[in-house]
């Protein structure tokens, strides 16, 4: 059902709630192509002049690196499972939305064969560096394993979460199309929201999980998400 790309994630969740998946709500998958939105200009963020708690900045201030991610100073995946599970559960306690986006680069372990593990780095730096410059203040975006990146849009509807990944989309795009000869990174997305694809951590976990695995299927460049 699942590549082994995302299958260390599986087995993660599987040691959190046992050897069984709960059961997921049928929902529809709709599927867009990263290439086909139309372009609109991207915007540099403005600087924060208040940092949040789950900036990155925030957590070296108060002597906590050991809550980030060494290759591209992202939430690492302890913290990001712990930030989540309390945006759900706050979500579900005053009936909020919250959206789950999990991102992988595409063609990444093709760009290491063919290029060397350091042109690997510096693409996992390049998509790091764009999820914390196109994220907002209240998102927080983490990394969970080599490939699989995750931003946690508290207080959110899916469909204003999706404009978030067709900027980073956009981006991917124009440096892959910069680097001719080279595989095309671009990236595949997977996306859950919360109370429609579940109201617990697990289930919109596997649901994003689900619609990222077909995003890959699709040849990547592409986002799922349920109808």
């Amino acid at each position: 059902m699942f590549s082994a790309s995302v299958m260390p994630t599986i087995n993660w969740i599987k040691s959190k709630t046992g050897t069984h998946f709960p059961a997921l709500p049928k929902t529809t998958a709709v599927s867009e192509k990263i290439c086909q939105f139309p372009a609109q200009p991207v915007k540099p963020k403005a600087i924060k002049k208040v940092l949040r708690d789950t900036d990155p900045g925030f957590l070296l201030e108060r002597n906590l690196p050991q809550l980030l991610d060494r290759e591209t100073g992202l939430l690492n995946r302890s913290a990001t499972e712990w930030k989540l599970n309390y945006e759900v559960l706050r979500a579900k306690r005053y009936q909020r939305p919250v959206t789950i986006l999990l991102l992988s680069i595409d063609n990444l372990e093709l760009t290491i064969q063919k290029h060397g593990p350091l042109a690997g780095v510096e693409l996992i730096k390049y998509l790091g560096s764009l999820l914390k410059e196109h994220t907002r203040d209240t998102d927080f975006v983490g990394r969970i394993e080599n490939n699989l990146f995750a931003i946690v849009c508290p207080e959110t509807a899916q469909a204003p979460a999706l404009t978030i990944v067709r900027r980073i989309g956009r981006q991917m795009q124009a440096r892959a199309q910069a680097y001719s000869g080279r595989p095309f990174n671009t990236v595949s997305v997977g996306s859950a929201c919360a109370p429609t694809d579940g109201d617990t951590v697990n289930v919109l976990i596997q649901k994003a999980l689900q619609h990222l695995e077909m995003a890959k299927r699709e040849d990547g460049d592409c986002v799922f998400f349920s109808a």
